[in-house]
């Protein structure tokens, strides 16, 4: 037989007409080759078309406006299918807490990829990055939990501004498996 990858999806559609309502939805707005779009930083967003309700993942483009009206089969999400970003919503200083990082030069491509890893020793820890301000007070101004095996995207004490990604989660999928695992010997 012949192995097939189905197609990847991207976007979410909606599934009847109605009026768009945004639920708990925070996001911020960036300019990417001249394009400005809004990108979604909250973790628990939602859209509600009716009685539809679609989960809008960390990082996605919404596409309607809250409180206008869509046809049935218009494109309202755009996200990445493969991570999950976390994304700065505010300005600050970088700062790690309860976080341990493994550096990993690549040879090939001449970078250095940083993950967040579980310590040895076990314990009840919560690694997170930390903004602050950039001002002499240093005020705690948000706070990011980092899951174990994401990737990071920011050094410490680094200025980043709103936006910024933090963190990438990748997504695991049936795809990137190793085929051999269920063959016979």
């Amino acid at each position: 037989g012949v192995a097939q990858a189905s197609a990847v999806q991207t976007k979410i559609f909606a599934e009847r007409s109605g009026t768009v309502t945004y639920q708990d939805v925070r996001e911020i707005e960036e300019t990417i080759n001249g394009k400005m779009r809004k990108v979604v930083v909250s973790q628990n967003a939602k859209l509600l078309i009716g009685k539809n309700e679609y989960d809008i993942p960390t990082g996605s483009e919404i596409l309607v406006e809250d409180g206008s009206k869509v046809k049935r089969r218009q494109e309202i999400l755009e996200f990445d299918p493969y991570q999950i970003p976390i994304i700065s919503a505010e300005e600050g200083i970088v700062e790690f807490r309860e976080l341990y990082v493994k550096e990993n030069y690549d040879i090939k491509y001449g970078v250095t990829e940083r993950t967040a890893i579980k310590p040895m020793e076990q314990g009840d820890i919560n690694p997170r990055i930390v903004i602050f301000s950039d001002t002499e007070e240093r005020e705690k101004i948000a706070e990011y939990n980092i899951p174990f095996g994401a990737y990071l995207m920011v050094k410490e004490e680094e200025h980043v501004g709103k936006g910024k990604v933090l963190a990438k989660i990748m997504k695991v999928s049936e795809g990137t498996k190793n085929i051999t695992g269920g063959l016979p010997r």
